[in-house]
Order: structure tokens, then C-alpha cells, then sequence
């Protein structure tokens, strides 16, 4: 291969049958197979679309390729531990998006959600239903991933009799939150706004975050969120059937009373429903 095909090439410059392998360089050859086979039957149109991409980014192509070849291992894997392994596929909208806006990031967090919405999108029946997640993805930092990865495990879930997921509000102690996120007590401001992000983008309810005369958050995710989460995790059935533990639904609704009788009013640390409510 040329000097300028190897400088061009970092997720297609040529058809996408020549790109699997300059992709896939200094991997295994298993990554390379998987990308060309969840890609068919418009590899060579996918390949030529990424061309514009791409253009300009010499200098970036082996940081970026390297993102890549991870997002695509971390794919493969989950991708593997399914049934329908063998015959899944996912659109070349789906692959395109997850690897350009991917591999723009180092952080394990975030190559493991991409990874995760890349192979929940891959299927018997391909489609491009994760768009809207991987959009929201690409405008989390991998501190909110973290967060809300957490949060998540934290939170009960109930069911409703319809087979919706929902989840019970918590507090947490902030200090907790800042060991979560991996960073210093300095930081304590910017995940401030970074919560208040997670809120706006549909992902917390309202009235929850940071307090700010108190040293705790108040934490209750949206079924949006929790489907978005799944999804980042590699699950492509329902929401509902990723989970086995669930809480009967009155004690949902008597712990979303309990949580906002604690968050509308100053709240004491040592007040009983509010250390019911910690997490």
C-alpha cells in the first residue's frame, strides 16, 4: 500500500472492503471481518461516504484510527455473546455515526456506550431506531457517562402493568458523587453544570441535582434515561427485560412521595425519610 493510502485511509477513504483493513491494522483481523460484516450489502457506497469525512485529518488518522479499532473490539465482544450473533447487521447511517463521532474521545466510559449503541444496533431486521441515542451520546462527557451509569445501578426500578420501566428517586451524599466521577473536590462546581445538562437533555427529572445549601443531590432518572443506558450497554430487547429485580409499585410511589417531601423543603441529614432515601 502506498505511503498516501495509509495517510488517508482512517475509517474509508477507499470502498469499505480496503478500509476493514486499514482499520483493523495493528488488531486483530477478527475487527476487521466484524465491520465488513455487519456493513453488507452497502459496504462500498458506506466506504465512499466516509471519504469527505475523513478529508484533512492526516495528521489525527492513527489517534483516531486507534479509537476506532477499540469501539470495533468492544463491538465485536458484545455482539458475540448473543444468539443472533452470526446474522445481525446494522445500516451504514449506524456504523458511520458511531465510528466519526466516537472516535473522537479516549475515555473507556465513552468507547464502551458507542460500542454498546453500535451493537444494539446491530439486528436481523437493521435499523437506524439508536439515531436519536447516539446523538445524545455524542454530547455527554464521559463524567455524565459515568454518573448516570452509576445512577442507574443505584436506583429501584418498578414496572408498570404495561411493561414500562421507571425508576425511584435518591439522595447521595456529594462527596460520593465526585468519587464516582473520578475527579478532585475542586471540581465539585463543574459537575454542578454538568448534572444540570443530564437534566436538561430529558435524562433527570426536574427539580433534581446538587442542593445548594446542603451536602447532597437529589437523583431521579427518567425512563428515557434508562432506556438510553441499556442501549449504551449492548441490550436490544425491551428496556424492561435487561433488569430481574424490580420493586412492587406502590413502594415506587410511596418512595417518589417520601423524595419530594424531603427535596421541597430544607431537609436535615439526620431527618428518617431522608436517610431512607440515601443511597
Amino acid at each position: 500500500m502506498s505511503s498516501d493510502s495509509k495517510s488517508l485511509d482512517i475509517l474509508g477513504v477507499k470502498p469499505i472492503c480496503d478500509a476493514v483493513g486499514t482499520i483493523a491494522k495493528g488488531s486483530t483481523d477478527g475487527i476487521g471481518a466484524f465491520l465488513s460484516r455487519i456493513c453488507l450489502p452497502a459496504a462500498e457506497e458506506f466506504g465512499y461516504l466516509l471519504r469527505d469525512k475523513v478529508a484533512g485529518l492526516r495528521a489525527h488518522s492513527e489517534w483516531r484510527r486507534s479509537q476506532a479499532e477499540d469501539i470495533l473490539a468492544k463491538t465485536a465482544q458484545k455482539v458475540s455473546e448473543r444468539g443472533d450473533a452470526g446474522n445481525c447487521k446494522a445500516t451504514p447511517r449506524m456504523v458511520r455515526y458511531a465510528l466519526e463521532e466516537g472516535s473522537w474521545s479516549s475515555e473507556d466510559e465513552l468507547h464502551e456506550a458507542w460500542s454498546g449503541l453500535l451493537a444494539s444496533s446491530c439486528s436481523n431486521s437493521p435499523n437506524d431506531n439508536n439515531l436519536g441515542f447516539m446523538r445524545l451520546l455524542s454530547s455527554l462527557t464521559a463524567y455524565q457517562v459515568r454518573l448516570l451509569n452509576d445512577f442507574l445501578d443505584r436506583s429501584d426500578l418498578g414496572i408498570s402493568k404495561n411493561g414500562y420501566i421507571h425508576s425511584a428517586p435518591f439522595f447521595i451524599q456529594s462527596s460520593q458523587i465526585l468519587d464516582i466521577a473520578q475527579c478532585a473536590s475542586e471540581d465539585l462546581h463543574v459537575l454542578d453544570f454538568q448534572i444540570d445538562g443530564m437534566r436538561e437533555l430529558g435524562l433527570m427529572h426536574d427539580g433534581t441535582g446538587l442542593q445548594m445549601d446542603e451536602d447532597y443531590a437529589s437523583i431521579w432518572l427518567t425512563p428515557y434515561a434508562i432506556s438510553f443506558l441499556v442501549r449504551c450497554r449492548g441490550w436490544v430487547d425491551r428496556p424492561a427485560d435487561y433488569f430481574s429485580d424490580f420493586v412492587p409499585q406502590e413502594m415506587v410511589e410511596a418512595m417518589v412521595t417520601e423524595f419530594m417531601m424531603c427535596n421541597n423543603r430544607k431537609t436535615k441529614i439526620d431527618d428518617p425519610i431522608f436517610k431512607s432515601l440515601i443511597k
